[in-house]
């Protein structure tokens, strides 16, 4: 993730995370150099970060992609009974976990 956490704003990056947390093969790094940070004020900045985060608001660059990765989502998520929101639940419950994990107060 990015130092502000705009990644999570994405549809790909959001995509590729809600597969991952599915497979469990999800690993969370920050590229900032002081990493995720370590005091207070830290913390609640990325709870923003992971409560921003939301699919039906996720940016693509691409509209052909958008239209894609959406109707993946509701032909195989929606049918299987998953749902992105309950996918998306699952993925912000594990960053909340890794990311709180990592800042140290």
């Amino acid at each position: 993730l990015d130092a502000e956490g705009l990644a999570l704003r994405r549809l790909w990056v959001l995509f590729e995370a809600m597969l991952a947390v599915s497979a469990s093969k999800l690993r969370v790094r920050c590229s900032a150099p002081g990493g995720f940070g370590g005091d207070e004020e830290a913390l609640n900045r990325w709870r923003a970060c992971i409560d921003a985060a939301d699919w039906t608001l996720a940016e693509a660059t691409r509209k052909s992609d958008d239209k894609r990765l959406r109707n993946f989502a509701q032909r195989v998520w929606e049918m299987q009974g998953k749902g992105t929101e309950r996918i998306l639940a699952q993925l912000r419950k594990f960053l909340r976990r890794e990311v709180y994990g990592q800042i140290l107060i």
